[in-house]
């Protein structure tokens, strides 16, 4: 993970392909599933076809392992790849199925990712719901929790035409780069 953070994005991949082959070795589904969200994760942003492959296979090892913080966090990368990959329905179903079938509408950043989406189609009632409704994650002192709230409010405001609030909420955003190594 620290390689992949420290752009030898090539590198840290290998050493993740590696991780998911020794968890597959190991029949261990846990194991398996994280080492594929961390692969998702490094891979999304320079092949999101492949980081999509990986987060969708992370997923269903933490829905048979019963994990959901982990089965979130594999749904929002896999929602992530979709949105890039242009398939946005795609992305609100694996969204929606987390948050209403696996029971996680709860957890702060898959509700952002929700939102986010939300602004990306213009439906500022539903990405304004859900900023209204994100409780225990504005008051998270995470670096990446503050960005990712600053993200889903800054497209919020673009899809409602502020642009200034807009402006406001991405330099918020941005703020957070030092701390996110980005």
């Amino acid at each position: 993970i620290y390689i992949s953070l420290a752009g030898r994005l090539a590198e840290g991949a290998a050493y993740l392909r590696e991780a998911v082959r020794l968890a597959r070795q190991a029949d261990d589904r846990l194991l398996l599933g994280r080492a594929l969200l961390n692969l998702s994760n490094a891979v999304t942003n320079v092949d999101p076809a492949a980081g999509a492959v990986a987060a969708r296979e992370a997923a269903a090892h933490a829905r048979q392992a019963g994990a959901p913080y982990y089965l979130a966090a594999a749904v929002t990368n896999l929602a992530h790849a979709l949105l890039m990959l242009g398939d946005w329905d795609a992305a609100i179903a694996e969204l929606d199925q987390a948050a209403d079938a696996d029971g996680l509408a709860d957890v702060g950043f898959l509700a952002c990712f929700r939102g986010w989406a939300a602004a990306l189609r213009g439906d500022v009632p539903t990405a304004q719901a859900v900023l209204v409704g994100l409780g225990d994650l504005r008051s998270s002192e995470d670096s990446q929790d503050a960005a990712l709230i600053a993200v889903t409010e800054a497209f919020t405001a673009a899809a409602d035409r502020q642009s200034a609030a807009a402006l406001d909420h991405a330099r918020a955003a941005l703020a957070h780069v030092p701390a996110l190594g980005i």
